[in-house]
């Protein structure tokens, strides 16, 4: 009679210590750490789920990417959803007005990569991300360089529309030095950004002071620009 598997001598209850072979202690020992890995792992699932389900707009959970009014930008939209981390730390910059599909590409590559692929992500809106930066100093107290160390550590970092306001409704020099801080943390660590904005380059070097140009080349750096672009009106004969 074959001896049986010690998962089923487990169930049973039918066994004792001594009785045991090497292999089979083995097992048994291993099992505990098997079951703990199998329990953190659902347990970050869960919680990449969530966390994709309270970041990402309702309306944008599903897309027809059939739609006429997708195929302008069909190109970008494919090659955003198909991006993947190579270990090069070379991210993604969605450029382009709204309503051409940047936002959902952006959200439907989020999802593979948090729901269906396993990847940890850190999400933000960009008027989220500085308010919560300009919350890190307050009565004295500078928090921000503990706080933005966190957010270089996220393996991946999304931030959705970032633009003028954005920047401006927070201390606009301060802020825009910490983010050009948190980039270069981020392409020294080797870990990529996905950015989406509504400016363009031209916007982006105009509109942030003596950092603008700097920053704009950072960012550059750091990502490749995809654009989205308005569809050009048919040549009158």
């Amino acid at each position: 009679m074959p001896p049986l598997h010690i998962s089923s001598l487990v169930e049973a209850n039918r066994f004792h210590p001594d009785a045991l072979n090497s292999e089979q202690r083995a097992e048994l020992n291993a099992r505990p750490r098997r079951d703990s890995a199998l329990l953190i792992a659902k347990a970050r699932r869960r919680d990449r789920i969530w966390r994709f389900a309270t970041a990402c707009p309702p309306l944008l959970r599903r897309s027809d990417w059939n739609h006429p009014g997708m195929q302008v930008n069909r190109s970008s939209i494919d090659h955003v959803r198909g991006w993947q981390p190579n270990g090069q730390g070379r991210g993604l910059l969605l450029t382009g007005p709204t309503g051409l599909g940047k936002s959902r590409a952006f959200w439907s590559l989020l999802h593979r990569l948090m729901v269906r692929e396993g990847h940890d992500v850190e999400i933000w809106a960009a008027a989220d991300f500085f308010r919560e930066l300009q919350n890190q100093v307050s009565y004295g107290r500078d928090d921000s360089r503990r706080w933005l160390r966190q957010r270089a550590e996220a393996p991946i970092f999304a931030i959705d529309d970032l633009g003028q306001q954005a920047i401006l409704s927070a201390r606009a020099d301060w802020a825009e030095a910490a983010f050009f801080d948190l980039i270069d943390k981020r392409m020294s660590q080797r870990r990529p950004m996905i950015i989406t904005t509504n400016l363009t380059a031209r916007d982006i070097a105009g509109s942030h002071g003596l950092r603008g140009d700097p920053l704009l080349r950072r960012l550059l750096d750091a990502c490749e620009v995809v654009k989205f672009n308005i569809p050009m009106p048919p040549a009158h004969a």
